[in-house]
C-alpha cells in the first residue's frame, strides 16, 4: 500500500480533505495517526515431520500459535452524547484504519522431539486490513472540552470493529496461494493517553479479540508445504500514535486569559 510505504503522503491527503468531509464538533475533535500491530492467530493444517538429523519422516496435522507484526494508518473522530462534570464525558468514536502485517514462517516444520524449526525456505502471508472501529468512549482532559488549559488526559472506551481482511502469500515471490478475503466483526477495548502542549497528541492501545479465517488454503503449495492449511486470527493488538492537528484552534487559552466559565461545550 502506497500510503503505509510513505506515511507523509497520507498525512497531507487527510490534511486537503478534512476541510470538506469535517465540521464543528467532529471536525475540532478530528484526529490522524500511526499504528504499529501485533496480531496472533491459530495455523491448523499438514506439516512435515523431520527426525533427528532433519531428515522427512512423514506428515502431520496439528495446530500450533502464530503471529503477524506491521503497521497501519488511522483517521477519525468523536461525537459528544453526555456531558460529565467540568471536564469530562461520554462520546461515541468512529475511525477508518488501514493496516498491513506479515505473517511469518506459515511452513514450520515438525520434529519427533516434539519442536518446532523453520524450513529451508520460509512461507510468509501478507494480510491487507480496513477496519471501522465504532465505540463508546468515557473522557477527561484537554480533548473531552476541547480546552488548551488542560496539558493531561485519558480515555477509555470498548466497541466493535468490522473489518475486511485480504490475504496473499508473498514469500517466495510469484507464489500462488492465500487465504483470499474475510471479514470479521470484533469487539475491542482500548486506553489512551492525551497530551497538550501548543497541539493535542494522543498515546493510544487498542486491543481486539475474536476469531477472523484470514487463511483456508485448499490444497498443498508444491516444495513448501506438503497439504492444506488454515489461519484463523485470534487478536489483534494495535499501539499508535495520534494528533488532533486541529486542536491548535480550540477556544481556551490558559487560566490566566480565560474566564473560568470552561467552554461553549460545557456551558
Amino acid at each position: 500500500m502506497i500510503f503505509l510505504k510513505n506515511p507523509i503522503r497520507f498525512f497531507l491527503l487527510v490534511f486537503m480533505l478534512t476541510p470538506i468531509l469535517s465540521f464543528g464538533q467532529f471536525f475540532q475533535r478530528f484526529e490522524i495517526g500511526y499504528n504499529y500491530i501485533s496480531t496472533t492467530g491459530t495455523y491448523n493444517g499438514v506439516s512435515q515431520v523431520l527426525d533427528g538429523g532433519g531428515n522427512f519422516a512423514g506428515d502431520t496435522t496439528l495446530k500450533r500459535s502464530v503471529s503477524g507484526v506491521g503497521f497501519g494508518v488511522d483517521i477519525g473522530s468523536t461525537i459528544p452524547l453526555k456531558k460529565i462534570g467540568h471536564i469530562k464525558m461520554l462520546g461515541l468514536t468512529i475511525h477508518l484504519v488501514v493496516n498491513e502485517f506479515v505473517w511469518g514462517n506459515l511452513n514450520e516444520n515438525y520434529s519427533l522431539a516434539g519442536t518446532y524449526t523453520n524450513s529451508s525456505s520460509n512461507m510468509n502471508g501478507l494480510t491487507e486490513q480496513i477496519a471501522l472501529p465504532i465505540g463508546l468512549d468515557y473522557k477527561i482532559g484537554p480533548d473531552a472540552i476541547l480546552s488548551k488549559r488542560l496539558h493531561i488526559g485519558a480515555s477509555f472506551g470498548i466497541g466493535v470493529m468490522p473489518s475486511v481482511n485480504e490475504t496473499v502469500m508473498v514469500d517466495p515471490a510469484n507464489l500462488n496461494g492465500g487465504g483470499g478475503l474475510a471479514f470479521g466483526i470484533n469487539p475491542y477495548a482500548k486506553a489512551e493517553l492525551a497530551f497538550f502542549g501548543g497541539i493535542c497528541f494522543k498515546l493510544r492501545g487498542e486491543f481486539a479479540f475474536g476469531n477472523i479465517p484470514f487463511i483456508d488454503q485448499q490444497k498443498n503449495l508444491a516444495g513448501l508445504t506438503d497439504g492444506p492449511f488454515k489461519v484463523t486470527g485470534t487478536s489483534n493488538l494495535m499501539l499508535s500514535f495520534i494528533i488532533m492537528p486541529f486542536s491548535m484552534t480550540w477556544g481556551e487559552r490558559s487560566w490566566a486569559s480565560t474566564y473560568d466559565t470552561y467552554n461553549s461545550y460545557e456551558k
